[in-house]
Formats: C-alpha cells, structure tokens, sequence
C-alpha cells in the first residue's frame, strides 16, 4: 500500500489528482475561528461563518470530482461561539502553543471591542456544522447522517453559564443515492437487553455465543445481524462514544484512529484509496495503511505534513510507502 502526502492548499493540490480515483474521504477541516495554524491562505480564520462554510463548499467541490461515484465522505467538524472583542468565548489555539493565555480569534485579527462575528451577537453558538450541512446539500451532496462524537474526556472550558461542550458532528455525505457500504464491517455488540431476549428462548443457545457471534443464526435471522449465517452484532449506531488517544506529537486537534478506522471499513474496501485534505498529523493515512487501503493527504503546514510522514513510517518502518511532494 502506499502513501502521498501533498504539500500545499487543498484546492490546488486536489486538482492534481485524477477523476474518480478515491473511494473514501475522512477528514476534520480546520474549525471556524479557533486555531492558526501559521500559513497564509489557511481555512479557518475568515471573518464570518459565510465566508468559512464558502470556503469549505470550495474543497469539497474538488472532493467531488475524485470521489467515485460510490464513494463516501465523512466530515468531522465541531463548532464556536460568536466572540465580541477581547471578551468573546471563542480562544485561539496558535500552532505549537498550549490554548491558555491565547488570544481571542477577535483580538488576533484586530477587531475593536463590540465587533460581532459575522453580525452574529457574543456568546451565540453559531452552528457551523450545521450551517455546513445545509450548505453541503444545496450544493447537491445527499446528507445521509449525523453521527455524534461523544467525548469520554472532553476540553476543559472556564464557562459557568452553559454546559461544557463534549461532543461533535461528524456527517456522512455522498455523491449518489447508492454507494458502497458494509454494514457488516462494523456492527456493534448487541444490548445486554437483546443478547437476553434472545438467549432466553427455548433451546437458545448461551448469551455469549449470540456477543461473539458463533451460533448460526436460522430461527432469528435479520434480528441480531447476520454474516454468512453467524450472528455478528448491532447495527453501527449515529453516536460513536470515544476517548482521546496518547501521543507524542504537538498536535492539538487530531481525532482517535477509531474514528477513521470505523469509516474507513464501513465505506471501502481493501486495496481502495482514502483521502483527507486536511491531513493534519496523519491519523487517517496511518490508519488506512494498517487496514490495507492506499492514502492520499493534503497538508497545508509543513511542520504538519513532516509529522504525519514520521507518523506513518514509524508505525511500519519495513512496509511503509510514504512519498512526500511540496
């Protein structure tokens, strides 16, 4: 299998890559107003939430015309809140330096005291996943699901009027009204409930037959899942209730491999190629390289794009494939 890691801005670097070439998209674009990442042209750091979802459309657009036509995306995105001159919620995390102490979006772009973002009042949340999903399906994307990241450890927040945020969007789109996607390649553990149920009836097997899926399945198919006669699980459910992961690197927003590793086996299959456009450290192409997939990333900050090379070589230094080009 084989990496290429694009240096450069996404729309251009896209633009190199050939039609209908990849199967699967995982990716987490930067989130509106919250980080710098030190690159001119960077997505991000517009002035309102028209001007950022605009921008991502724009990517995405080139997404399209390599994705196949069964492919599938998925985009993580979380949310922020209007900041009103030095004293909006929203704090910006600058490459390479730890969230306290950061300025305010608003103060690092000049604003005066009493600027709104995007006319929108302080302390409003501004529902940029959303706003990027309607946006998404006007520009004829099919919005197929909202799966909810719920956070086992979640950021701390010094707020005292609202709960602290601890979940995030990530939505699945497609180009199509079919695609490909194996339901089997991720079914969940069944309830405690339906493994009961099921194992209750007369001549059931054990209930921990039905969780390791080893009983055949012929008096009770289509109600625990089946794979090749054997029960295999729960349907994959729309919220995914994930920790965050060590690691070494200085990367501030990188999302658990479970995450891509889920949608990678879900929507591909092995010998497919995945791509991000906002590689960042790496966490897709790693993973799509464990699970036998190619793997393209686009990286804007070349100190980003260094990572995930030394990411991914290091994981399998014998068999990695990673090809780097600024």
């Amino acid at each position: 299998m084989s990496v290429q890691i694009l240096q450069g801005d996404a729309r251009a670097r896209l633009a190199t890559l050939p039609a209908e070439s990849v199967q699967c998209v995982v990716t987490s674009p930067p989130y509106f107003q919250l980080r710098d990442y030190g690159v001119d042209g960077q997505i991000g750091l517009e002035a309102t939430p028209a001007e950022f979802i605009a921008a991502l459309v724009e990517v995405f657009e080139d997404v399209r015309r390599v994705l196949r036509p069964d492919g599938v995306v998925f985009v993580n995105l979380g949310d922020s809140y209007s900041s009103q001159g030095g004293r909006g919620e929203a704090r910006m995390v600058e490459l390479g330096k730890p969230s306290t102490g950061a300025k305010t979006v608003a103060q690092a772009r000049g604003d005066a005291p009493g600027t709104k973002t995007g006319g929108i009042p302080s302390k409003n949340l501004l529902l940029i996943p959303q706003r990027f999903a309607i946006a998404m399906q006007d520009a004829g994307w099919y919005v197929r699901s909202q799966i909810a990241w719920c956070k086992t450890s979640a950021m701390p927040e010094s707020v005292r009027d609202r709960p602290t945020s601890a979940w995030e969007s990530i939505w699945m789109l497609t180009k199509s009204p079919r695609y490909f996607w194996d339901q089997d390649a991720v079914r969940q553990p069944n309830t405690e409930a339906t493994i009961a149920r099921h194992s209750g009836a007369q001549g059931a097997p054990p209930a921990d037959a039905y969780r390791l899926g080893l009983h055949s399945l012929a008096p009770h198919r289509g109600t625990l899942g089946v794979n090749g006669g054997k029960v295999n699980g729960a349907n994959l459910r729309n919220y995914w209730l994930l920790g965050p992961e060590p690691s070494r690197e200085e990367h501030y927003a990188a999302f658990p491999s479970e995450i891509p590793r889920r949608c990678i086996l879900a929507a591909s299959r092995p010998g497919d190629t995945i791509l991000d456009p906002f590689l960042g450290s790496g966490t897709t192409a790693l993973v799509a390289d464990q699970l036998g997939r190619n793997a393209i990333g686009c990286e804007l900050n070349p100190t980003y794009a260094e990572m995930a090379r030394r990411r991914i070589t290091n994981d399998g230094p014998m068999f990695a494939d990673v090809q780097v080009s600024a």
